[in-house]
């Protein structure tokens, strides 16, 4: 009886914006020999996937490192999810589990569509009403707020 030992990724997010290939390697190692890295950055994260050679050395390095500090930075780490179907963004495509379900996209209601409509017009406290390109270019500001740990 030969038992195959099978490779596993694992996910390793929460990393800083300029962590390498070569320094996630050198982190994940000491659990395993590492097949492969890449890393990846979003919108919200930059975070790693890392190939080991076989399981148990994934299993390792995951229950060793997750909530641990990495140059700065608290990284989480589990088990990589199986790549799918997916639309360009990488996420599930709305339509296909809409379709997966059964069920119809949802819509908005009625009131949220008229709300929808009047964004562009703010009033005064007279109760006057005014555009907002009228307004101090900084109330017009998008407020984001900083997920990423720059360190």
């Amino acid at each position: 009886f030969c038992s195959v030992m099978q490779s596993k990724k694992i996910w390793i997010g929460g990393l800083p914006s300029d962590t390498t290939d070569g320094e996630v390697e050198r982190l994940c190692e000491k659990y395993g020999k590492v097949i492969d890295v890449h890393i990846r950055t979003s919108p919200r994260d930059r975070f790693a996937f890392v190939q080991f050679e076989d399981d148990a050395q994934a299993d390792d390095a995951i229950r060793a490192l997750d909530q641990t500090k990495f140059n700065h930075c608290t990284i989480k780490v589990s088990t990589a999810n199986p790549a799918g179907p997916r639309g360009p963004d990488r996420r599930p495509m709305r339509g296909d589990r809409d379709r997966r379900n059964g069920s119809r996209p949802r819509r908005r209601s009625p009131s949220r569509r008229r709300n929808s409509r009047t964004r562009s017009i703010r009033r005064s406290r007279s109760g006057s009403r005014r555009k907002v390109s009228n307004l101090h270019p900084a109330s017009r500001i998008r407020r984001t707020r900083a997920t990423r740990c720059s360190a």
